[in-house]
């Protein structure tokens, strides 16, 4: 519990030291999964010419901060809801929803699929960071089977073999490419927001840039 309130307290003694110094230490960005999705790689390419003595290390963390709570990031890609204490966060995008299912399954065939398609089948839960819930359908509808997995791969494993269907967001499959999943545009969902956070005060003298930074590239997609 002490430990990420004891970074953000060294990170602003030594920007008030030292604000050369601090400035080549790393700016860490966590995610869950899946990133900034394509737009990951223009980030740090983009970061790159633009604060090339701060090196940009991505990390990904599964839980739902992103590595915020356990201080293992500066600043984290959230998908969803921001609901957590001592963070700030600006939305920088929205995601369509995709259905995730078995590369045999005959809904892998449609144009598009409906939440009211997968409500029949068992449904595959990422219950640590994932963005869907039961709450996704309505009430009267709901799936009445799920399996739940603890973080992405195994997500993406339990669906490739057959066990389920799922739901994610358009980044998924640009970042996570299985031959035994197949990913379909799903009708009927609400986009979702993608944001980035950061603890108050900053860990590092850098976030804003990067913030900045990110609101721009993906503003040009």
């Amino acid at each position: 519990a002490l430990l990420p309130k004891a970074r953000v307290a060294i990170a602003v003694t030594e920007d008030a030291l030292d604000m050369r110094r601090l400035h080549r230490w790393p700016l860490r960005l966590g995610y869950a999964w899946a990133a900034l999705g394509p737009h990951t790689a223009v980030l740090q390419r983009r970061w790159s010419r633009t604060a090339p003595h701060v090196p940009l290390e991505l990390h990904r963390v599964d839980e739902p901060s992103g590595g915020l709570a356990s201080g293992a990031a500066d600043v984290a890609v959230l998908r969803g809801t921001v609901d957590l204490d001592g963070l700030e966060h600006a939305v920088v995008a929205y995601e369509d929803r995709l259905a995730a299912l078995p590369y045999d399954d005959p809904l892998a065939a449609l144009p598009e699929v409906t939440l009211e398609d997968l409500a029949a089948r068992t449904v595959v839960l990422n219950t640590v960071s994932g963005t869907t819930a039961p709450e996704l359908w309505p009430a009267r509808a709901r799936p009445r089977k799920w399996v739940e997995t603890t973080n992405t791969d195994d997500w993406l494993a339990a669906i490739a073999a057959g066990h389920g269907v799922g739901v994610t967001t358009a980044a998924t499959p640009t970042m996570y490419a299985n031959p035994g999943v197949a990913f379909v545009p799903l009708a009927g969902g609400d986009p979702v927001p993608v944001a980035l956070a950061w603890r108050r005060p900053p860990t590092h003298p850098l976030v804003p840039d990067l913030v900045a930074l990110t609101a721009a590239v993906l503003a040009t997609r």
